[in-house]
């Protein structure tokens, strides 16, 4: 990658559902050292931005680059194939596999190369999610944050440059959402640039080097964690209501 090229660029994202526009004329920069936080209220156009980053939705307008590349228009496999890789808000795993198969498949059909086979990367991936001692479990017997770590070690097993979390410490208690902070904290000490999704406050606040605001599906506000808490656009944003940028899920 080219000195001073963020690791993601994305100029003027534009996706609309009918008449009705989820996200418009989105700009977003993430730089290579830096987890960037994402956050709106309910429907503000965050998931389907996620969708559009991660190849699973085709956009209207607008360039999303990697590394310098251009891989707007690339299907979702491709994308992850390439160092883009996502969790998803609500997680989807194969509930039949074992923990360590559900990992296993992340490792095999993720972005090649490394010089890692994909079993020794898949276990790594579990400790880090401090999974491993649950390696040989059928995943449907996992609990939800045991889940949702899982999605992380599975995206994480693909070798991203860039990893999309969507909203993992949902519903999850005060000492797992730590535990999860933590692991989100490691995964980006070891070279993966991170966007965030989350409406737990203190997770995303506390992990975020900056902090990007949407709202009905416009960036509203950029900065630190604390310049975006005492905006009065995101204040309004948030207290004031939103009628939606076209998802029910953020």
């Amino acid at each position: 990658m080219t000195a001073g090229v963020p690791l993601l660029e994305v100029r003027g994202l534009t996706k609309s559902f009918g008449g009705l526009t989820a996200v418009r004329d989105v700009d977003l920069t993430l730089q290579q050292d830096e987890i960037l936080g994402l956050i709106g209220p309910n429907g503000a156009g965050k998931t389907t931005l996620f969708n559009l980053l991660s190849g699973s939705l085709p956009r209207d307008a607008g360039s999303i680059r990697l590394r310098g590349r251009e891989i707007a228009g690339s299907p979702a496999h491709r994308t992850c194939q390439l160092g883009l890789a996502r969790t998803f808000q609500v997680p989807r795993p194969f509930l039949s596999l074992t923990v360590f198969e559900s990992v296993l498949v992340g490792a095999s059909f993720g972005r090649r190369g490394g010089g890692e086979a994909p079993w020794a990367r898949a276990e790594r991936c579990l400790r880090l999610a401090r999974l491993l001692r649950r390696r040989d479990s059928r995943v449907a017997a996992l609990n939800l944050a045991e889940r949702k770590r899982l999605d992380l070690a599975r995206a994480l097993a693909t070798r991203p440059y860039a990893l999309l979390v969507d909203e993992v410490a949902a519903g999850l208690n005060p000492s797992e959402v730590k535990e999860t902070v933590h692991i989100l904290r490691r995964i980006h000490e070891g070279g993966v640039g991170i966007i965030y999704v989350e409406h737990v406050m203190d997770a995303v606040m506390g992990v975020s080097h900056r902090v990007q605001v949407i709202d009905r599906g416009r960036t509203i506000a950029v900065g630190s964690p604390g310049e975006v808490t005492r905006n009065p656009t995101v204040i309004e944003a948030y207290l004031g209501g939103s009628d939606g940028g076209g998802e029910s899920d953020g």
